[in-house]
């Protein structure tokens, strides 16, 4: 038989932290995604896989890569934050990358005493749903608005804290929403939507 020659290299584990990296599992970080969703995706990995992810996923070697390995058991926060801006400066440069940083610490890392509405992101999608009365249901409003695919699944995120109105956690699933003003609503860490009646 004629000699072969093997290449192997890693396996980059998702951002679950469990399965390998795939669309179908959800749990990818996309190259062509927005810098802030790519940010806020990377900052949501585990703690164990920042040193993996600055290997196999970014171009920082050397001195640099040395010392993320010293600091990282004691700083995994500020190591995180560095990879995400390694990350997306690497797909859309370093002048996104820190603008993308600048908003998830505005979103997510709020001063003491701030205002909800402070963690908002600088843009957000529109949506309307039809309805004649004002008060709607929470399952009705997630899914009409593409927020949640099903009401399965809109029941789950509520269980599990996912959802937020206007800075309010919603806990009961047959909750109901007031439309006779527009909301604000939260699902997850990175979806926002801003939702009137058509």
């Amino acid at each position: 038989m004629e000699a072969q020659v093997a290449l192997t290299m890693p396996i980059l584990p998702g951002t679950d932290g469990v399965e390998k990296m795939s669309k179908s599992l959800d749990n990818y970080i996309g190259i062509s995604e927005p810098p802030q969703e790519m940010f806020g995706k990377t900052m949501s990995i585990p703690d164990s896989l920042i040193l993996d992810y600055f290997t196999l996923a970014t171009d920082v070697r050397g001195e640099e890569l040395a010392e993320v390995t010293r600091d990282v058991a004691a700083r995994p926060y500020d190591m995180k934050r560095r990879l995400a801006r390694a990350i997306v400066a690497l797909y859309h440069g370093a002048q996104e990358a820190a603008g993308a940083e600048e908003e998830f610490v505005r979103r997510f890392k709020p001063a003491k005493g701030k205002d909800w509405t402070e963690q908002l992101p600088s843009e957000m999608p529109e949506a309307s749903i039809r309805a004649g009365d004002p008060q709607v249901g929470v399952l009705a409003l997630l899914t009409e608005t593409g927020l949640a695919a099903s009401r399965s699944e809109a029941r789950r995120l509520i269980e599990q804290g996912g959802v937020v109105v206007d800075g309010q956690k919603i806990t009961d699933w047959n909750a109901v929403v007031d439309l006779a003003v527009p909301v604000v609503v939260k699902v997850g860490k990175l979806k926002f939507a801003r939702v009137s009646r058509a």
